[in-house]
């Protein structure tokens, strides 16, 4: 990772924690009260990245082996409560105003203005939060961070950023930065993405660096191109 690296995201870890200071921490008293304000309720099934269907980012899908989003469930049904993992309530504008994660979690989102949407997601009496941050310009999506914060020790514990790069208004590529406080570990991968004819994500392949910002050219799946699962149909 590149000096300037290591400090962007260092700068980042600093900014996150005095943003997360920023909010009231009776958690659940604000969650009901961002449920009560809701005016549509939506329900969503399985997944296994956070927010399910209504997950930010545009890769984690994509790159994480496994990964689903889930589908969104219009009317609960005594059928269909069985395959509800996610309740959402959106407010007056239709954005996401609060989450509950079946079967104990709960998370707040927030909008200090229009290009900037966070969340804090906890469980009653939680030492530990996750804060997550999504950046948008226009309607593209400039950044997705996501943190773990320890309330005790007053640090955050774990980084994940990903910052889009755009080429003809879509984006071409993603560089990913992950950073674990605790034993000083960083990564930077970058994604790089082509498209179809139709402007369809198709494949991707991957950059791996050297704490220095150097490329590893001997990274075992330099020359690995990658398929975006046929399920997933993004542009």
């Amino acid at each position: 990772m590149k000096e300037k690296d290591y400090l962007r995201i260092s700068e980042d870890c600093m900014r996150v924690k005095e943003q997360i200071l920023v909010y009231p921490t009776n958690y659940l008293n604000q969650y009901k009260k961002h449920v009560k304000m809701s005016n549509t309720t939506l329900y969503g099934s399985s997944s296994n990245i956070n927010r399910g269907y209504f997950c930010p980012s545009l890769i984690l899908d994509i790159i994480v082996g496994n990964a689903k989003r889930g589908r969104l469930i219009q009317n609960r049904t005594p059928k269909s409560a069985t395959k509800i993992e996610y309740i959402f309530y959106l407010d007056n504008e239709n954005r996401l105003s609060a989450i509950e994660h079946i079967p104990n979690e709960y998370e707040i989102i927030f909008y200090p203005n229009h290009k900037i949407s966070q969340g804090i997601l906890f469980t009653e009496n939680s030492k530990r939060i996750l804060f997550t941050e999504t950046q948008i310009c226009g309607e593209q999506i400039q950044s997705f961070i996501q943190s773990e914060y320890d309330r005790e020790a007053k640090m955050i514990t774990d980084y994940y950023g990903e910052f889009y790069n755009y080429t003809a208004q879509r984006f071409s590529s993603v560089d990913v930065f992950r950073m674990q406080t605790s034993f000083s570990g960083f990564e930077h991968v970058k994604y790089i993405f082509q498209r179809d004819e139709e402007g369809w994500l198709k494949t991707y392949r991957i950059e791996n660096f050297f704490d220095n910002g150097e490329i590893d050219h001997n990274y075992i799946w330099n020359e690995h191109i990658w398929n975006v699962p046929s399920k997933i149909k993004r542009k």
